[in-house]
């Protein structure tokens, strides 16, 4: 019906603009290839993936590059959010695991992430890492935990800067 219809126009409009950029001969095969008989038009789901699987670097040396960067990472400030070195270490944890069958575990990317956090988070460390032995800890709650410290510490440091502003 009409589902089905809207779609088959968006993937024709997303298959022309593939087909657009297209510049090096490879590309252009596997985006001609990527037809199928339901879409004869081609498919841009297909084509993008075939895309995607052809320019993934999965290297030796990529999956070494990838592991040291997982494993030293810059440790952080006080003031410096968790929030980004979080999530960078989950976005290589994820490269890793998709792409290189790497099996790190989710309790591992949570304590390389505590490895990264500053002395102002130690209390917190050690109930985080309490939660984590007994497996009590979903990665959602981490995360969550980091973000409330971080505004506590942030919230101490304004307050202390307004003292010191206040006593000049």
């Amino acid at each position: 019906g009409k589902i089905s219809l809207l779609h088959s126009k968006i993937n024709s409009d997303i298959y022309a603009e593939l087909i657009l950029f297209q510049e090096e001969e490879i590309a252009s095969d596997l985006i001609d290839k990527a037809c199928m008989n339901a879409l004869l038009e081609g498919d841009a789901f297909l084509a993008w993936s075939k895309l995607k699987e052809r320019y993934k670097e999965k290297t030796i040396s990529m999956k070494l590059s990838l592991k040291k960067e997982f494993y030293t990472a810059k440790s952080l400030s006080a003031e410096d959010d968790p929030d980004v070195c979080v999530s960078s270490l989950k976005k290589i944890w994820t490269r890793l695991n998709r792409d290189f069958q790497a099996n790190i575990s989710e309790k591992d990317l949570m304590l390389q992430a505590l490895n990264n956090l500053p002395k102002a988070y130690e209390s917190l460390m050690d109930i985080l890492i309490r939660d984590l032995a007994k497996k009590d800890l979903t990665m959602a709650d981490f995360w969550a935990s980091l973000m409330d410290k971080f505004k506590q510490l942030m919230k101490k440091r304004k307050k202390k800067h307004f003292q010191i502003i206040l006593k000049k």
